[in-house]
């Protein structure tokens, strides 16, 4: 068989065993693969409200995506203007596959200065898409330590427990439903309180990877 009439054979037949293009042709197969996490991971986070409306906050989340931390620049109510602003802010999360028990943990920071006969309640709700929830206490600020204005901060604690059927991650959305009141009973009394920031962790996280049969 002549040179030629050989490359034409063994081409021919190479092309016939070759599977066809898929059209993406890749030499890492990984690029085709998600990356599985292995801990709860922080994808965004977005607020709403008339403490928090569009382009007043900014977020920040850290490198390894398990603390976020959303920053107020008008969440604030005064005397003589708005006396009560709420802001719900939206926590989208990664949970890995499996069971996964833990708790969301809520570091809140900002000011207040309130007069005798003067007083600020700070609010909060959790929800989560999978059915967690919890309602804490509120943060009330009244009497002469808070007369002449000083920081003031709340943790809370609520469940962030999620059983993941499926060998995947699942996205699953946590909301904080936070408000801060003013009230007096002396109409001359002045005051002022105002929300800064709010960093949000998921703590004390265990995984039990069986996912087709774990419990939390």
């Amino acid at each position: 068989m002549q040179l030629k009439s050989l490359f034409t054979f063994l081409l021919a037949g190479y092309a016939a065993a070759a599977p066809a293009s898929t059209g993406l042709e890749v030499r890492d197969p990984s690029v085709l693969e998600s990356r599985a996490v292995t801990k709860v991971e922080f994808s965004s986070i977005t607020a709403s409200g008339t403490g928090c409306p569009s382009g007043s906050y900014t977020v920040t989340i850290s490198t390894n995506r398990d603390v976020g931390t959303i920053a107020f620049r008008s969440y604030n109510t005064a005397f003589g203007a708005t006396t009560t602003k709420s802001c719900t802010v939206v926590l989208n999360l990664i949970y890995p596959s499996g069971c996964t028990s833990g708790s969301l943990q809520s570091n809140y920071h900002g000011f207040v200065q309130v007069a005798s006969g003067a007083t600020g309640t700070v609010n909060a709700a959790y929800t989560s898409s999978t059915g967690n929830s919890a309602n804490p206490s509120n943060s009330i600020f009244s009497g002469a330590v808070w007369a002449p204005g000083n920081p003031w901060s709340r943790i809370d604690i609520a469940p962030a427990k999620v059983i993941n059927r499926s060998a995947n991650d699942a996205a699953v959305t946590a909301r904080a439903a936070t408000t801060l009141t003013l009230t007096r009973t002396n109409n001359s009394a002045g005051g002022t309180l105002i929300a800064d920031d709010i960093t949000f962790s998921i703590i004390n996280q265990s995984r039990n990877t069986n996912w087709q049969t774990c419990t939390v």
